[in-house]
């Protein structure tokens, strides 16, 4: 099961990316000023990157009794070893004995909230609203 960005959250990657080259050209050829103009290149070619892999690989997936999160370094925590989930403002903080990993429930999209809901209600694990 795949756990999706909103909308607007990619859309907002490849806005920035759009708009870090767009800065980047001005100041390259326009301003003729190479360093800062290579430097938004640089940064818009970062944006583009994380565009891509927002497209390709959304937030989170939950397959095989894993969740894991799907960006550079994200964690992967088995489903079964979740002590405590807290619900914190705007995101879910779920922890095991040796890791902690939170997931920002203000980037998800709705119909995808609803399924990770639903998996994290089959677990039987203290809930917490606060931390």
């Amino acid at each position: 099961m795949t756990i999706h960005y909103k909308k607007n959250e990619v859309a907002m990657s490849l806005f920035l990316a759009i708009f870090w080259l767009a800065i980047g050209i001005l100041n390259f050829w326009l301003f003729e000023r190479l360093l800062l103009g290579i430097t938004w290149i640089v940064l818009s070619g970062l944006y583009f990157v994380f565009y891509t892999n927002q497209v390709k690989n959304q937030y989170l997936t939950i397959e095989e009794g894993m969740i894991k999160q799907n960006w550079p370094w994200g964690k992967k925590i088995k489903l079964e070893e979740i002590n405590s989930i807290q619900h914190a403002k705007e995101k879910y903080i779920l922890k095991t004995e040796k890791q902690v990993m939170k997931i920002k429930v203000n980037l998800i999209e709705g119909k995808s909230l609803a399924e990770l809901n639903q998996v994290l209600d089959k677990l039987d694990v203290e809930w917490n609203d606060r931390p």
